[in-house]
């Protein structure tokens, strides 16, 4: 349909126009306007000879099917697109990564690759608690995101912040974000936890969210070896492609091509 109309519009000179004309005896006479057709070339085209049904109203019709037609395949192709927004910290935003080295954007250049019409953000902030999401989820994950991967969690358990929180936290993120109608993958990841903190708590934490609040969850770093990581414990390019195509394994059955 897209080809169709552009080649129609290709075939038809600029200076064709269709154009109503009032003749003045007719406002004199106070009757009807009188509608008369232009030519290509400007030449008015006799009643008698053709009508209204010429072959220049044919032209007319096709510039505006053809018009129509742009509009309507343009606004469909973006209407299709998948909206994912990548919620979480550095592990998100990909520190210590040239831009583009991200798991997201891998993300969202290996979706493409298969045929799927997505577009992928990163709005990963490093540093970030489940304090500092909820108080960004609206801006991040605005109306219109159809599907949001949250992976926070790691920055609390650091300082301290007791499991049955950060839950708290997350469940009040998960909760907004499903209610601008998108889907939510919650993903955990596991981090050195400080001495005494209990590890299985957060674990056990973060697995019952997943299962009973988002649509589905997952372990953000399955699959990554000691290799896929820095020194500081952020992963590394073979990281965020292990983690990128894990990623698009889950989410290809909630996709459409």
């Amino acid at each position: 349909l897209m080809a169709n109309a552009r080649a129609i519009l290709r075939r038809i000179p600029l200076s064709c126009a269709i154009s109503l004309r009032l003749s003045r005896a007719a406002v004199d006479r106070e009757r009807p306007a009188q509608p008369r057709l232009l030519s290509c070339s400007g030449q008015q085209t006799p009643r008698g000879t053709g009508g209204l049904m010429s072959n220049r109203l044919v032209v007319g019709a096709k510039i505006i099917v053809a018009i129509a037609a742009l509009l309507f395949v343009g606004a469909g192709q973006v209407w299709a697109q998948t909206r994912i927004v990548a919620f979480g910290d550095s592990n998100t935003y990909g520190q210590g990564l040239p831009r583009g080295a991200d798991w997201p954007s891998k993300l969202e250049a290996l979706l493409k690759s298969r045929g799927y019409s997505v577009q992928v953000v990163n709005a990963g902030v490093s540093g970030n608690t489940t304090v500092d999401a909820l108080n960004r989820v609206d801006s991040a994950v605005p109306a219109g995101t159809d599907i949001a991967i949250v992976t926070f969690g790691v920055n609390d358990a650091r300082r301290g912040v007791p499991p049955a929180t950060i839950g708290q936290n997350l469940s009040d993120i998960v909760t907004r974000i499903k209610a601008k109608g998108a889907q939510v993958i919650l993903c955990g990841r596991r981090a050195p936890f400080p001495p005494g903190y209990d590890a299985e708590g957060y674990r056990t934490t973060i697995q019952n969210l997943a299962r009973t609040s988002a649509t589905r969850g997952c372990n953000l770093i399955e699959g990554v070896p000691p290799s896929g990581f820095q020194p500081d414990g952020h992963e590394n390019s073979q990281g965020t492609t292990i983690i990128a195509e894990n990623m698009a394994k889950i989410l290809e059955p909630m996709l459409k091509k």
